[in-house]
């Protein structure tokens, strides 16, 4: 017999209805012969204590793994009734191999029995972890605003009513949690407080230190970095995308292209991000070309800005801005970010022609207009070793056109490509990978 996706998950739903049958072990600690199978988990005492909840929480596991789950299943949650799943309105457990059951209502019936178990037990906080994960997964479940709201509201109901339980701070880090994810202004800020809340009252609790955790996260200074690919000094080329960070320091680094490229193995093309070579660059005590400072506008809601730097005067050519939070540019305790810009007027313009060749045109920056007589290269190279080959050179007409072809190669090889102009000490690349191809090559109307 040739089992099907449903069987598997309904045989493996029914060997934890048996084991669920062994209720005297179940309500021992973990015995020891089940150690080399079962690793321990760091959850506090009393938390998840007996061998019962390793066999609860892994079934319950088994059952929101939506791999197991039908087309039909997947397509019906919004049908469930969201507040009897999560009021626990049925504490009679569900088979976990019962085929006709949707897995919520069976995970919804498993943890509020387990929850009802621990609570009889006057284990109250064991309890509370079951509702917690009950929430944590019809959140996950739900994705409907609205619904989204009755979760966060019945968690925040369970958090009044348990604020004297150390484990309650676990809540504050769900809540918290919960609030990043939703779409709108000053959602970190609300994030915070209710970390903050956790954090506070329980700090040395695990729940109190997952507070203190997701605290951390909101206010860490975080910033990226992007620059044009080719553009012309003094212009507004560099972008910031930057949170809780109020200054930047920019350095920026001129690279000898040609010496670039016939030193660099290739691991792309004339690909100087590349982390050893930055620390170099900062190891080498070299001079920048330039270096200026940069006020950032606050972030007081801890979400995400954007920002642009100009370019300073700098002649034309390869460059590599480095910008750091430290003047210094230290390494420890500090970030830095680097991107990449060619300084110069040429602009390349692509288009792959319906016979596999690729056009291209080269203009100007600045005016728009057509620049001929500019020598084009196409270079070859692949991530197996060597240096990028220059293979053919093109000078652009009267109308800046440059036509080019795939050079050949064995069917084995596989080449990527990039291409290179100059004119008048001025330098250009693609910003990325050249393609022969007459795939969303212009088709000629007849």
């Amino acid at each position: 017999k040739s089992w099907s996706v449903k069987d598997i998950a309904v045989e493996i739903g029914r060997a934890f209805d048996s084991a669920m049958q062994e209720t005297n072990i179940l309500k021992q600690p973990i015995p020891d012969f089940y150690l080399p199978y079962l690793k321990k988990n760091q959850y506090p005492e009393g938390i998840r204590p007996l061998l019962r909840d390793a066999i609860v929480y892994l079934a319950i596991q088994h059952l929101q793994n939506q791999q197991f789950w039908s087309a039909s299943e997947m397509n019906q949650v919004y049908k469930l009734k969201l507040d009897n799943l999560l009021s626990f309105s049925n504490t009679n457990r569900i088979n976990a191999g019962d085929p006709t059951k949707h897995p919520l209502l069976k995970i919804s019936s498993w943890l509020g029995e387990h929850s009802q178990f621990h609570e009889k037990r006057g284990e109250k906080e064991a309890g509370l972890e079951a509702r917690y994960v009950m929430l944590e997964i019809a959140h996950g479940a739900f994705q409907n605003e609205t619904d989204r709201e009755i979760i966060q509201k019945a968690l925040r109901a369970s958090q009044k009513a348990n604020a004297k339980l150390s484990w309650w701070a676990r809540g504050q880090a769900l809540l918290s949690t919960m609030i990043q994810q939703e779409d709108r202004p000053g959602k970190l800020i609300d994030a915070l407080r209710e970390a903050h809340l956790g954090a506070e009252k329980y700090p040395n609790s695990v729940g109190g230190q997952m507070c203190a955790a997701l605290e951390f996260q909101i206010n860490r200074p975080e910033f990226s970095l992007s620059a044009m690919t080719v553009d012309s000094a003094m212009k507004r080329s560099v972008l910031i995308d930057y949170k809780n960070i109020q200054k930047l320091y920019f350095r920026a680094y001129a690279i000898d292209w040609e010496k670039e490229i016939k030193a660099s193995p290739s691991n792309g093309f004339l690909n100087v991000l590349d982390p050893t070579k930055l620390r170099s660059l900062l190891s080498e005590s070299r001079k920048p070309a330039a270096a200026w400072p940069m006020f950032l506008e606050p972030t007081r809601d801890y979400a995400s800005h954007r920002a642009f730097s100009d370019t300073p005067k700098l002649a034309p050519g390869l460059y590599v801005i480095l910008a750091s939070m430290d003047e210094g540019f230290r390494e420890n305790e500090n970030l830095v970010e680097a991107a990449r810009i060619m300084v110069g007027d040429i602009v390349l313009n692509l288009k792959n022609q319906t016979d596999g060749t690729v056009e291209v045109k080269t203009i100007s920056g600045s005016s728009g207009k057509i620049l001929p007589g500019v020598r084009v290269s196409l270079f070859r190279f692949n991530w197996q070793g060597g240096v990028p080959q220059e293979m053919i050179s093109e000078t652009t007409s009267a109308s800046g056109m440059a036509k080019f072809r795939e050079p050949k190669h064995l069917p084995s090889e596989y080449w990527m490509y990039a291409l290179l102009a100059r004119k008048a000490g001025e330098t250009a690349i693609t910003n990325q990978n050249v393609y022969f191809s007459t795939e969303g090559a212009e088709v000629p109307i007849k």
